[in-house]
């Protein structure tokens, strides 16, 4: 009898593991919103090992899913979205294929349990013969009677209860004695619960000897790693290498944009910034708002509407209201210059606003309120007992932006722009704003700017950073916010590197990348150094970007110019005519004999350098069909009188100018971008107070001139330029 009872009971066995694992081995995206109503993946694809911090031992962090090997009784806590349903999920999965690759006791029989289901079907708790009946197991009428039983007196049962949070608090402590009268009779079972972190008290479960662990963000090593096992999913209709090549690009602006590499550290915003990526075919949001509105979307109802979670607290607030209380408390912390509120100040300003909110506070008081949103909005989480925080400062600052625009608190805004923890504020209610709202806010940093030397660098970033976020902008203001980002950046000396470093990781956002330089140049080293004096791992992150640069400039080349003399850095002495189209790219070119009919064609997308060599009038029908030209240099030119033209060359910052003794107006630099000028001759002060205009110019290197020139009389015609007589002055 006892022989046929332990095969009847072996042979269901195998029959129920195969079922968990088949069960369980899928990881469902709730709430993507992006056309599918559920997203599912393999879970033995797409898990990865998720850290677990265990406070008692000074935080030291173990993989999640070993944590059975050193305990056999777990509560982990998670905020909403850390992975806290995954980990039960594998934690069966790993047990049920009998624990091939795991660290788990021989042929541990898992038993799922959603409290969220076992719960709000009964009014009492399932004993364990009703465990499958209770998990919808379809195999639940013909299990072998007393089979549970059974497993949990052998000690080979492995009891996995996931969501206390999901229960109704006044059911919390009924779960809490049922697990201490379950374990009490079957005292080898091994046990994981998960929980939010504010839902239950610290030791909740203290009595019944568990061991508490708290789910970590994921490094940077390991949302590198999850971005590629995610689009390594096979698609009905997808192409794997546009897959693979999607991921790379989300991982690559993961990196540069810091906002998301904080958002990307949680698994479940992580898997939407994937989808959403995918979704728009490789372009995020152009805006953090857009991003950060498809996000909450989500969290906010529509997953737990798709969970069936219902009213755990009995308590149903719409999305509106949701925004409503959650904007009121992001605003009052940004306010107060504090990531926490206290549990008490919340509740008060909740109680204040709900007076307003007649069908929110009909539900229930300020303080129940206060526990559904930390319990349930997704973006609240208490790191003390007295104290509340948002689990991203990105949403707090998204939420108080929002605030700001719906109360038309700009004022405080406009004043408060200068201080670092603003200024992501400033970015994101640019963002919200309407067009109107957005230009007059625009104006008046501007405004501030000009008024507050002190802070005239951090509020140009601040609004160039905006831009961004300004969909929709006045094209004149958009164009003068332009022209003082140009006289700022990139940086012409290490006084103004430090002086943007200063700013902190607001200038990385604006700093020219590796992209635009062909070798590690001189301007290239000083935008890096810039980064460097930030510090920040931000900035870590974008000076390594620039170690694939040569450290030497590419050699030059000849320039194709029809029956024309080309004169190339390395044939001095030599001319030819070329007839046969030139090399494919090339990023500085040398022109010769002034306009013709020279085709740049091969050259529009790639030169930034030129150097226009001998007795022509400049080129610059050829120069302003370059449109990254950088740097002008202009050698031997004896006829050249003035610069008039180079206004129409939007991108010039440098100019060189050698060899050229009849230049005698220097005026029309005035309407250009120049902010570096070298003059190889002196033309006299006369000449050189025409420059009185041109508010961009940052540097006038002057190798000729007597330093008494550069030290009186002049610098005080050109008030803000730095001005070089040294022959040993180096940019």
């Amino acid at each position: 009898m006892q022989q046929e009872r332990a095969q009847g009971d072996g042979e269901f066995e195998r029959r129920y593991l195969s079922y968990v694992s088949a069960r369980n081995d899928s990881l469902v995206l709730y709430g993507a919103g992006l056309g599918e109503a559920l997203h599912t993946i393999p879970l033995t694809v797409g898990y990865l090992s998720i850290s677990a911090v265990d406070p008692a031992r000074e935080h030291t962090a173990v993989r999640a899913d070993d944590i059975l090997a050193s305990h056999s009784r777990v509560m982990v806590r998670g905020v909403a979205g850390s992975g806290k349903t995954t980990l039960l999920q594998w934690l069966a999965v790993r047990a049920a294929q009998d624990g091939r690759e795991s660290n788990l006791p021989h042929r541990r029989i898992p038993f799922v349990l959603p409290l969220r289901t076992v719960v709000s079907q009964r009014r009492s708790l399932p004993d364990p013969g009703q465990f499958l009946s209770a998990m919808h197991v379809p195999l639940s009428g013909v299990q072998p009677e007393g089979w549970v039983h059974r497993v949990l007196a052998e000690g080979r049962g492995l009891l996995l209860v996931d969501g206390i949070d999901e229960v109704a608090a006044d059911r919390r402590e009924d779960v809490r004695q049922w697990l201490d009268d379950l374990l009490s009779r079957y005292p080898d079972t091994q046990c994981v619960v998960t929980s939010r972190p504010s839902a239950v008290r610290d030791a909740w479960l203290e009595n019944s000897r568990f061991a508490e662990f708290h789910l970590a963000p994921m490094p940077l090593d390991d949302v590198r790693a999850f971005i590629r096992l995610w689009h390594a999913v096979p698609r009905p209709s997808g192409d794997d290498r546009e897959a693979a090549a999607l991921a790379e690009a989300l991982i690559a602006v993961v990196a540069r944009r810091r906002e998301l590499a904080q958002l990307a550290s949680n698994p479940l915003l992580c898997a939407l910034l994937c989808a959403l990526h995918m979704q728009r075919r490789g372009f995020l949001p152009s805006g953090r708002t857009e991003l950060y509105e498809a996000i909450l979307s989500t969290l906010w109802g529509r997953r737990d509407r798709e969970r069936s979670v219902g009213d755990p607290e009995g308590i149903s607030l719409t999305e509106e209201e949701q925004r409503a209380l959650l904007q009121r408390l992001a605003y009052w912390q940004q306010l107060n210059g504090t990531a926490e509120i206290s549990r008490e100040q919340a509740v008060a300003l909740i109680q204040r606003l709900i007076r307003g909110m007649p069908r929110v506070a009909s539900q229930a008081g300020a303080d129940q309120i206060y526990r559904h949103l930390l319990n349930r909005s997704g973006v609240l989480r208490e790191p003390t007992v007295e104290s509340v925080e948002f689990v991203h400062r990105a949403f707090q600052d998204y939420l108080a932006a929002r605030e700001v625009v719906d109360s038309a608190d700009t004022g405080l805004l406009i004043g408060r722009a200068h201080e670092d923890v603003w200024e992501d504020v400033f970015q994101l209610v640019v963002g919200v704003a309407r067009a109107g709202e957005r230009a007059e806010l625009l104006r008046r940093i501007l405004r501030r700017a000009d008024s507050e030397p002190q802070h005239r660098v951090r509020l140009v970033l601040l609004a160039g950073a905006a831009l961004e976020a300004s969909t929709m902008l006045d094209p004149q203001l958009r164009q003068e916010i332009v022209d003082r980002l140009t006289e700022l950046l990139p940086p012409r000396t290490r006084e103004e590197a430090a002086e943007l470093a200063r700013v902190g990781d607001l200038v990385l956002q604006l700093l020219p990348g590796p992209e635009q330089y062909s070798w590690l140049s001189p301007e290239a080293k000083l935008v890096v150094h810039t980064a460097e004096l930030v510090g920040s791992p931000s900035a870590d992150n974008f000076v390594q970007r620039f170690t694939a640069l040569p450290d030497t400039e590419p050699a030059p080349y000849e320039a194709w110019v029809p029956d024309r003399p080309v004169v190339s850095p390395l044939l001095v002495n030599s001319s030819t005519t070329r007839t046969d189209p030139p090399p494919a790219v090339h990023r500085s070119l040398e022109l010769t004999g002034g306009e013709g009919t020279v085709d740049v064609a091969a050259f529009v997308g790639t030169v930034r350098e030129v150097v226009c060599r001998g007795d022509a009038a400049l080129p610059i029908g050829i120069l302003s069909r370059l449109p990254l030209l950088h740097t002008l240099e202009v050698v031997d030119n004896t006829l050249l009188t003035c610069l008039d033209g180079l206004r129409e060359l939007r991108r010039l910052r440098t100019l060189r100018v050698r060899g050229c003794p009849a230049l005698q107006d220097l005026t029309a630099l005035e309407h250009t971008s120049v902010m570096f000028l070298e003059l190889a001759q002196d033309p006299g002060l006369a000449v050189l107070r025409g420059l009185a205009k041109a508010r961009r110019l940052r540097v006038l290197y002057l190798p000729d001139a007597a330093e008494q020139l550069a030290a009186g009389a002049l610098a005080r015609h050109l008030p803000g330029v730095r001005i070089r007589a040294a022959a040993g002055f180096c940019l």
